[in-house]
């Protein structure tokens, strides 16, 4: 047993020429990433968090498919969700406005007459982009003071959903200014080029965990002959005959050129940041 340990303690204590090479091989990679997270500060990288990230690239999807911008969806947000409709009722609201007014358009009378009543022109609207379209029906809507008669006429544009409409139609215009107002003082109101560079930024922030990855695996095909080696070597000891307390020995003197080989190889890792600490 006493050999094998040697042999092994030999090869974890060799020469790590190879890991250095393989981890050299992705220094231009490695060092742009380091230059980037060592020219933010701590506060200003906490600020940029993971969830935002996600939270405006997934609006920014969204508003793109409902053919609105960012702005615009971000504030009927607000109204909705202080009017107690989740996001999901407002964006098929939003889809319905665009095919009750097709129909209309094209002299479905269910629809027409109630943009008769609302006093809006369904041939206007359909001109228009469809957050206009929405905000002016909302706008109408909320003109009408009895709130069974509002409630039973977004219904027939909205179906079910017409009940949300009507809760977001109550004091519409009020409620639309303050959403604006408070999503632009505390800058949840981006504008689009404010956006595109952060979507971009998200794309280029989820590659960094993809280069972690890479440098985990560059470490794991450098040591796995290592725990090849030591695996065998313990299946042979056992086969031997050795006792549980020689190989647990074995195994720690083997342990630690381990933790030896896996320092150097985070030691070569910090050697390639031009900017470490």
């Amino acid at each position: 047993m006493q050999t094998t340990v040697y042999e092994l303690l030999a090869k974890f204590k060799g020469d790590t020429t190879d890991l250095e090479k393989s981890l050299g091989r992705a220094k231009s990679a490695y060092g742009q990433v380091a230059k980037v997270i060592g020219a933010l500060s701590g506060a200003a990288f906490t600020g940029l968090t993971v969830a935002s990230y996600k939270a405006i690239d997934a609006n920014d999807d969204l508003a793109k498919s409902l053919g609105i911008t960012y702005k615009s969806l971000v504030n009927l947000s607000l109204v909705a969700k202080e009017a107690g409709v989740e996001q999901g009722g407002l964006v098929t609201a939003i889809t319905m406005t665009q095919r009750s007014l097709s129909e209309a358009a094209n002299g479905v009378q269910t629809y027409a007459e109630v943009y008769d009543r609302l006093n809006l022109s369904a041939k206007e609207l359909i001109n228009l982009s469809p957050d206009q379209q929405f905000e002016k029906i909302l706008a109408a809507l909320s003109k009408i003071e009895n709130p069974t008669v509002r409630t039973a006429m977004a219904m027939d544009l909205f179906g079910r959903n017409g009940r949300q409409v009507a809760l977001m139609a109550e004091d519409f215009a009020a409620k639309m200014q303050d959403a604006t107002a408070y999503n632009e003082k505390f800058g949840l109101s981006l504008d689009q080029n404010t956006v595109e560079k952060v979507t971009a930024a998200s794309d280029a922030f989820q590659r960094l965990g993809g280069i972690a990855s890479g440098i985990g695996n560059v470490i794991a095909v450098e040591t796995a002959p290592a725990v090849i080696v030591l695996s065998e070597a313990i299946l042979k000891a056992q086969a031997d005959g050795s006792s549980f307390r020689t190989v647990l020995s074995g195994i720690m003197e083997v342990g630690i050129s381990v933790g030896e080989v896996l320092s150097r190889a985070f030691h070569v890792v910090f050697l390639l940041m031009p900017n470490r600490p």
